[in-house]
């Protein structure tokens, strides 16, 4: 089964049993999620939002399931998971410096190139739509999916969507 192959709007939690939030801008801007029912894992970054921020658009990249399980493990070092979408606290994943933070940089690193976007709520727990990347899509990413998404291209995701939202 395909992302793409689903039925929008759905729950997230009814794909994705785990998500563990990366970073975050008054909602969701990347994370990590594995899926039993897509046999997969993402990396997920963010490369548009609209005007009010209650929309975001987000590529999924296939990410090793052993890789999700590494940051999983290392993360629950510090504190206790808290399923379906877990927010780990941020010093430990994105800030200063350590080797926990190098260790989860490396497998980061790891994923493969975007595969699908979706569109979700601003909270990633509600996936909108999602669409298989063709190359158009994929040769307009930035080069470097850094978690700051691109106001000016929003619209063009809503078209590639097929979203009609009035965000």
């Amino acid at each position: 089964m395909e992302l793409s192959d689903l039925s929008f709007p759905i729950p997230t939690r009814s794909i994705f049993e785990k998500t563990v939030v990366h970073d975050w801008y008054d909602g969701v801007t990347s994370a990590i999620a594995t899926s039993l029912r897509l046999r997969a894992s993402f990396k997920i970054d963010i490369v548009a939002w609209g005007p009010r921020q209650e929309t975001r658009v987000f590529v999924l990249s296939p990410f090793a399931d052993r890789d999700f399980e590494t940051i999983e493990d290392s993360l629950s070092r510090q504190e206790e998971p808290k399923w379906p979408i877990w927010f780990p606290a941020w010093a430990a994943w994105s800030s200063g410096s350590g080797e926990l933070k190098s260790e989860i940089k490396d497998v980061l690193s790891r994923a493969k190139a975007p595969e699908y976007a979706a569109a979700t709520d601003s909270m990633f727990e509600t996936i909108l739509a999602a669409w298989q990347l063709d190359n158009a899509a994929r040769d307009s990413l930035p080069s470097d999916l850094d978690g700051l998404p691109s106001n000016d291209n929003f619209d063009d995701w809503k078209r590639r969507l097929h979203l009609y939202l009035s965000d």
